[in-house]
C-alpha cells in the first residue's frame, strides 16, 4: 500500500535520512523529524515472500506490456512496443524514473548517481514486496531472459500500483486526510483526523518560521467547527423555542378550565343543535308533505295538460286538412310566415326589458305543436334550470323593492302625521294666541277710548290753563313790571311743554316705523313657522294695531301728567 499523500512538503520524501538540514545562513529552526529510512519497507512487505504471478509466462508478459503501453501513452509518454520487446537500460530507467515519480511526486531521483545506486533503495521506499528477489546486476542486461521477467514485473506493479493511487486519489475516501473533501458536517474519525493533520502541517510550518502565536490556524480550525456545530445549534435553538411554546401551552393547559367542562359545554351545545336539528328536520317533513301534495296536483294538472295536448294536436290536423284545402303558393306562404316572425319580434320589442344582472337572459318560449316528442313542445331556454330561476329571482327583488317601497310609504306616513301634529299643535297654540290677541285688542280698544276721553279732558284743561295764562298777562300788565317777569316765566314753561309735546309727537312717529318693522318681521316670521296658515297678515296687523294703541296711550298719558304739572304750577303761582 501507498503511504498517506498528505505528505507535507516540509517532510520531504521518507529517503531523506536526516531532515532539517539547511545551510547556515538560513534562520528556519530544524526539524525534529528524522525522516523515513530508504531501507525500511512499509507494512504488508516480507523479505521471504515469493512473487506468485507468472512472470515467465509469455501471455502474461504480453499482458504486462500492453498495460505498461497503454498507461504510458495515456499519460503522455513517448515509448514503443518495440522498446517494450527488446528494451535496455536508458529505457528501463526513463519508464522506471517516470512510474516512481508519477507514484511518489516527493521521492527524490539524483539523476547523476547510477541507476543500480537508487533503484533497489526506490523499490524498498515504495514497498515493492518482492525487492529481495532483485539483483542490481540484472540492470546491465535488462533484456536477458533471465532477468526481464522480473524486472517487466517492476514496471507493471509500478503501473498497477499508479493505477491504483489515481483511483484512491480521485474516490474522496477519508483515508485521503484531503481538507478541501472534508464537508461542513462530518462525523467520521478520519475527517477529524484529516483537520487535525492539516491544523498541524500548518502550526508545524509556522513553528518552524520561528513563530509560535498559530492565530490563523487557530482561526480556520474553529470556523470550520462552529460550521460543523451551526446546524446543531440550530437544532437546538428550534428545540428551546419548541420547549418554549410547549411551556406555554402547558401554563394554558393548566391556568385554563378542565378538558371535562369543555367537553360539557361542547356537549351542551350538540344537544342544542341536535334540537334545533330535529325542528328543522319537522319543518322539512312538513315541506316533503306539501311537495308530496304539489306533486301530486302537479301529475294531476300534467294529465290535464296532456288531455288538452291531445286536444290541440286533433285542432292541429284539423287545421293540417283545412291549410292542405286552402292550396296556398309558396309566395304567400314565404310571405305569412315573414308576417309571423315580424309580428313576433315586434311582439317581444314590446316586452319589457329584464333589470340586471339578468338582461341576457331570453325568456321566450315557441311552442312547436307539431312536434311528437314532449321535451320538443317548447323551444328556448331550459325552464327548470335557466327560466323559473331568474322568475324567482326577479319576483324576489319585485318583493324586496315592493317592500322597500312600503317602507318608504310607511316612513313618509309617519312623518305626515309627525308633520299634521305640529300643525295641529301650531293651530291650537294660534288659537290661544288669538283669543291672547282678542283680549288685549279689547284692552287696547278700552285704553283707546280711555285716552280720547283724557286727550279731551287734556284739551279742556289746556284751554283752561290758556284762559288763565291770558287773564295771568292781563294781570300782569295790570300789575306791572313784577307780573311781567311772572309772565316771562309762565311763557319759558309753556314754551317747554310745547316742546315736550312736540317731541312726544316725534316719539310717536318713530314708533309707527318700529311698529310697521315689527309687522314685517313677525310676518316673515309667522310665514317661515307656519306656511299652511291663511291668517297670520291678520293676527300681525292685530298685535301692530294693538302696540299702536298702547303706545299712543302711553304718550297720551305722559301728554296729560305734563299738562297736569303746568297746570298745577300756575295755580300755584
Amino acid at each position: 500500500m501507498l503511504r498517506s499523500q498528505n505528505t507535507s512538503s516540509l517532510l520531504s520524501s521518507s529517503s531523506k535520512q536526516v531532515y532539517g538540514k539547511t545551510p547556515s545562513n538560513n534562520n528556519r529552526r530544524i526539524s525534529l523529524w528524522a525522516g523515513g529510512s530508504g531501507t525500511t519497507p512499509l507494512p504488508g512487505g516480507s523479505q521471504s515472500q515469493k512473487d506468485p504471478r507468472p512472470i515467465r509466462e509469455r501471455p502474461f508478459q504480453s499482458k504486462e506490456r500492453s498495460d505498461i503501453l497503454n498507461f504510458c501513452h495515456d499519460l503522455g509518454l513517448d515509448i514503443s512496443m518495440a522498446q517494450l520487446l527488446n528494451i535496455q537500460s536508458k529505457d528501463y530507467r526513463i519508464i522506471f524514473e517516470f512510474l516512481v515519480e508519477l507514484l511518489d511526486p516527493c521521492y527524490p531521483i539524483d539523476t547523476t548517481e547510477k541507476f543500480e545506486e537508487i533503484f533497489i533503495p526506490a523499490l524498498k521506499s515504495l514497498g515493492y514486496p518482492y525487492a529481495h528477489s532483485i539483483d542490481n546486476k540484472w540492470l546491465a542486461s535488462v533484456g536477458s531472459p533471465h532477468t526481464w521477467p522480473h524486472l517487466l514485473g517492476v514496471l507493471h506493479w509500478l503501473v498497477e500500483m499508479c493505477k491504483m493511487k489515481e483511483h484512491y486519489s480521485g474516490s474522496g475516501h477519508p483515508t485521503l486526510q484531503d481538507p478541501d473533501n472534508v464537508l461542513e458536517e462530518f462525523q467520521d474519525p478520519f475527517d477529524r483526523r484529516t483537520l487535525a493533520f492539516d491544523y498541524y502541517s500548518k502550526c508545524y510550518a509556522l513553528w518552524l518560521d520561528h513563530i509560535d502565536e498559530f492565530e490563523e490556524p487557530n482561526e480556520q480550525l474553529e470556523d470550520r467547527y462552529a460550521k460543523k456545530n451551526q446546524r446543531v445549534q440550530k437544532d437546538v435553538e428550534i428545540k428551546n423555542q419548541q420547549l418554549d411554546e410547549a411551556k406555554i401551552e402547558c401554563d394554558i393547559l393548566t391556568t385554563s378550565a378542565a378538558p371535562v367542562i369543555l367537553l360539557k359545554e361542547e356537549n351542551e351545545t350538540r344537544v342544542r343543535d341536535a334540537e334545533k336539528m330535529q325542528i328543522v328536520l319537522k319543518q322539512w317533513e312538513s315541506r316533503r308533505k306539501k311537495l308530496s301534495v304539489a306533486i301530486a296536483t302537479e301529475k294531476t294538472e300534467l294529465a290535464k295538460k296532456e288531455e288538452y295536448l291531445a286536444v290541440l294536436r286533433s285542432e292541429q290536423e284539423q287545421l293540417d286538412s283545412v291549410v292542405k284545402e286552402q292550396n296556398l303558393s309558396p309566395e304567400e306562404a314565404t310571405r305569412m310566415t315573414t308576417e309571423y316572425r315580424t309580428n313576433g319580434h315586434v311582439a317581444g320589442s314590446l316586452l319589457p326589458p329584464l333589470p340586471p344582472p339578468h338582461n341576457d337572459i331570453d325568456l321566450t318560449l315557441e311552442l312547436n305543436t307539431a312536434s311528437s316528442d314532449h321535451s320538443q313542445l317548447l323551444s328556448g331556454l331550459d325552464i327548470r334550470k335557466v327560466i323559473k330561476p331568474t322568475l324567482n329571482s326577479i319576483a324576489e327583488s319585485k318583493r324586496s323593492t315592493r317592500a322597500e317601497v312600503e317602507n318608504e310609504r310607511i316612513r313618509v306616513d309617519n312623518e305626515i302625521e309627525q308633520l299634521t301634529l305640529e300643525c295641529d299643535t301650531g293651530e291650537d297654540e294660534i288659537s290661544q294666541l288669538e283669543k291672547q290677541v282678542a283680549a288685549v285688542n279689547e284692552q287696547a280698544i278700552d285704553l283707546h277710548n280711555a285716552a280720547q276721553r283724557d286727550a279731551l279732558a287734556s284739551s279742556a284743561t289746556a284751554r283752561h290753563l290758556e284762559q288763565m295764562v291770558a287773564n295771568a298777562r292781563t294781570a300782569a300788565i295790570a300789575n306791572g313790571m313784577g307780573a311781567k317777569s311772572r309772565l316771562h316765566q309762565l311763557q319759558f314753561d309753556y314754551r317747554e311743554q310745547v316742546e315736550r309735546v312736540n317731541r312726544l309727537k316725534d316719539e310717536t312717529k318713530w314708533n309707527k316705523l318700529r311698529i310697521n318693522l315689527w309687522d314685517r318681521l313677525y310676518l316673515g316670521f309667522c310665514i317661515s313657522t307656519y306656511p299652511t296658515l291663511h291668517d297670520v297678515a291678520c293676527n300681525v296687523h292685530v298685535q301692530s294695531s294693538v302696540i299702536y294703541h298702547t303706545n299712543l296711550t302711553l304718550h297720551t298719558e305722559v301728554l296729560i301728567s305734563c299738562l297736569c304739572l303746568q297746570g298745577s304750577f300756575i295755580v300755584g303761582h
